[in-house]
């Protein structure tokens, strides 16, 4: 309830109250956050979750709640907020999901978006290997979410960062999409080097607390487990590190740090390999990722500080 409450303060001076007001929660779970904006402004409130056993809490709090997901759901309504809370990693498909939200709105309509910074939990919580999980698709960080919005036809309204360290919340609104452009090969060269020193520095930290310390090595034996119980494409079990230039899956723990150019899912596979960030030089990730990242001629311009803060 503390994470409604202050996001319906935070958005308070953009919100329009009364029940002509319609709002859309994505991924809104058990309507939480739903509640807090329809008792504070009087609007009218949606939650869609794809979990059933959710949105029937929902619908007990009196809410409207859908089972679905943004990139299916199918409605003729039109909406003056849209919500997406800690929910941006589930979307299966960027773009597909950006661009039903950017339909779903009404003229003049907002998007909230927040977003769990993925360079910066790796420095406060764990090695790239403990912040990934499997029904995360996608992570954004700071340097790359706008450039990213505006790719997908949202530009920035305002900015907070109220939620803590490592947590970014963006107010949208809807504008033509700006392709980025290519991605220098330095700055995926010095992202890929940092995420590699990140786990060289939990590895070898001795001042982390015993909770940081038994994180860690329980996922180093998570990660162990996997490549014991790994089988390939013809059923055996394989239990070896990849070899010197053998294909690499690349983790969505190194696409998410990068400006990436091309969001389709296909090019930004969810699966997650054990030893891609271990075993992999960062000349061979580059590789792989330059042959995945379809670059565009055309660029957009960098965040100025108006855009930083409040455009």
């Amino acid at each position: 309830m503390d994470y409604a409450r202050t996001l319906s303060s935070v958005l308070g001076a953009f919100v329009s109250s009364g029940c002509k007001t319609k709002l859309l929660d994505v991924g809104g779970s058990v309507g939480l956050v739903t509640s807090e904006f329809v008792n504070r402004f009087g609007m009218s409130g949606t939650v869609l979750d794809p979990a059933e056993e959710e949105v029937a809490a929902a619908r007990g709090r009196g809410l409207d709640a859908v089972v679905g997901t943004i990139e299916n759901y199918d409605t003729d309504e039109r909406y003056d907020l849209i919500l997406l809370c800690r929910s941006v990693e589930h979307l299966t498909d960027l773009r597909e999901g950006f661009a039903r939200m950017r339909n779903l709105l009404k003229p003049g309509g907002l998007l909230y978006c927040d977003i769990a910074d993925f360079m910066e939990l790796c420095c406060q919580v764990g090695p790239p290997q403990t912040i990934t999980k499997i029904d995360h698709c996608y992570w954004l960080t700071r340097s790359t979410a706008l450039d990213i919005f505006r790719s997908l036809g949202f530009e920035l309204v305002s900015m907070n960062i109220v939620f803590g360290f490592g947590y970014a919340g963006y107010l949208l609104r809807s504008c033509e999409p700006q392709m980025m452009g290519s991605v220098p090969e330095e700055r995926i060269q010095t992202l890929i080097e940092r995420i590699h020193q990140t786990e060289f520095e939990w590895s070898t930290d001795t001042s982390r607390t015993i909770w940081q310390s038994l994180r860690f090595k329980a996922y180093r034996m998570k990660r162990m487990a996997l490549r014991l119980t790994a089988t390939n494409g013809d059923g055996r079990r394989v239990n070896r590190r990849p070899a010197v230039g053998e294909r690499l899956s690349v983790p969505t723990s190194v696409l998410a740090a990068l400006p990436i150019t091309d969001l389709n899912p296909v090019v930004l596979p969810s699966e997650l390999s054990a030893d891609s960030i271990a075993s992999a030089a960062p000349d061979q990730l580059v590789e792989k990722i330059r042959a995945s990242v379809v670059a565009t001629p055309q660029s957009s311009p960098a965040p100025t500080t108006a855009h930083l803060i409040e455009k």
